[in-house]
C-alpha cells in the first residue's frame, strides 16, 4: 500500500473517529520514521521520493497527543516535527525571502529537471496553473506557509505542554513573523483574496484559487481579512461543490483546477468558513459535496477521488491517470463532514436543523 504525506492528514481523524487509535497512529509513527531516515517525509514509494509534499506532520502529531497525552511520546514526536521545519521547509533550497519558503525538489536531480520535478510533485496540487515551470521555484506558496505557520503554532503549543516556556516564546514570535510576511506580501485588498507571491519578480500571481483559504484554515488572517476571504466564496462555488480555480485558465493537463473539486479542498474550506463566523455557508457546502458524493455513489457504488462539481459527475480529465476509486482522504473528508455537521446540529435549534435538512 502506497501511504502519500498530505493524504495522511484526511484519513487519521477519520480513523480516530472510528476508534482505529492503533492504525491512525501506525501513519503518523510511519512519517516520523520517514523524517528521521530521509530527512523528509516521502511517498513509500520509490518513484514519488521526488521531494517532500505539503506537509502536515505537526498537525496529524497533535491529533495522536491529544488522544494519548503521553508527554514522553510528544517529546521525541516534536523533534522530529522541528527536523522536517528546520532542516528541510527551511534547508538553503526552500527558505526564499523574508522567511517564507517554497517549493524545491531536493538538488540530486540535474538542474535543469528540478523545476518540473517541483511542479509534478512537491507543488502537490499535481498539476494546477498556480505552478509553471518558469516560475515554480520563483513562488512563496499560500498554503505551504500557511501550513508552516500551523508548524510554528503546534510546536509553541508542544513546548507549553513539555514545559518549556522560552521555547513557546520563540515559535511564537516565528508564527508572529511569518503571519506579517504573509499579509504583506499574500494578502490583495482589492480583491479580498490571498495570492501566491514571487518574490523574483516582487509580484502576486493573480490566479483565483482554494488556496486562499489555508490562512483561515490555520487561523492565521485576523477577523477582517477572514470576513473578506470569505465573501469571495461565490467565485468558487457551483452547484455540486467547489472548483479549485475560479475560473477553466486554459489547460488541459491540470487536474487542479476549474471544474474539478476535490475532497482536502472542501474540508479546508469547511473549517476555514466556520473559523470566521461564516456557519451557514460552511453548512452549505459540506452538503453540497456530501450529496454529490452519495448522488455518485447511488449510480456506480464508488466514491472517487475528484469530481467535476459544474456538472455533478466523476466524468473528469484523465490527463495523468484514471480518476481512482475507493479514495481514502474522500472517504475521511466524507466521514469529518458527516460527523461535524452532526455534531453542529446538536447545537441548533430544531428550525435550524429543519433549514439544513
Amino acid at each position: 500500500m502506497v501511504q502519500f504525506y498530505w493524504d495522511s492528514y484526511f484519513v487519521i481523524h477519520s480513523l480516530l473517529r472510528d476508534g482505529e487509535f492503533d492504525l491512525a497512529k501506525g501513519i503518523v509513527e510511519n512519517c516520523l520514521f520517514l523524517v528521521e531516515r530521509h530527512g523528509m517525509v516521502i511517498a513509500n514509494r520509490k518513484r514519488w521520493s521526488a521531494g517532500s509534499q505539503l506537509p502536515f506532520l505537526s498537525q496529524m502529531v497533535k491529533a495522536i497527543y491529544r488522544v494519548t497525552g503521553d508527554k514522553l511520546w510528544l517529546a521525541r514526536a516534536a523533534a522530529t516535527v522541528e527536523l522536517e521545519y528546520a532542516g528541510y521547509w527551511l534547508n538553503d533550497d526552500h527558505l526564499a525571502y523574508r522567511g517564507l519558503s517554497r517549493y524545491h525538489a531536493p538538488p540530486c536531480y540535474p538542474a535543469d529537471c528540478v523545476p518540473a520535478i517541483t511542479m509534478d510533485h512537491e507543488a502537490s496540487w499535481d498539476l494546477s496553473p498556480r505552478f509553471e515551470e518558469a516560475d515554480v521555484l520563483e513562488l512563496l506558496p499560500v498554503d505551504l506557509n500557511s501550513n508552516l505557520f500551523a508548524y510554528e503554532c503546534d510546536l509553541q503549543f508542544f513546548c507549553s505542554e513539555l514545559s518549556n516556556p522560552d521555547g513557546a516564546e520563540y515559535w511564537s514570535k516565528r508564527a508572529l513573523a511569518r503571519s506579517a510576511a504573509m499579509k504583506d506580501l499574500m494578502w490583495d485588498e482589492q480583491d479580498g483574496l490571498y495570492y501566491d507571491f514571487n518574490f523574483v519578480r516582487g509580484v502576486p500571481k493573480r490566479l483565483k484559487s482554494l488556496a486562499s483559504f489555508f490562512p483561515l484554515f490555520h487561523k492565521l488572517a485576523d477577523h477582517k481579512i477572514g470576513q473578506r476571504v470569505c465573501e469571495s466564496l461565490p467565485a468558487f462555488e457551483k452547484p455540486f461543490g467547489l472548483v479549485t480555480c475560479d475560473q477553466d485558465y486554459g489547460y488541459t493537463d491540470r487536474q487542479w483546477n476549474y471544474p474539478i473539486g476535490w475532497a482536502p479542498l472542501h474540508l479546508i474550506v469547511y473549517f476555514a468558513l466556520k473559523n470566521y463566523g461564516a456557519s451557514d455557508e460552511s453548512q452549505r457546502i459540506a452538503l453540497k459535496w456530501l450529496n454529490l458524493n452519495l448522488e455518485v455513489w447511488n449510480g456506480s457504488g464508488k466514491l472517487f477521488e475528484k469530481y467535476d462539481v459544474v456538472s455533478g459527475t466523476s466524468n473528469v480529465l484523465n490527463d495523468r491517470y484514471k480518476n481512482q476509486e475507493g479514495f481514502a482522504w474522500t472517504n475521511g473528508v466524507f466521514q469529518d463532514l458527516v460527523a461535524d455537521l452532526s455534531e453542529s446540529a446538536k447545537e441548533m435549534s430544531p428550525a435550524e436543523v429543519i433549514s439544513y435538512a
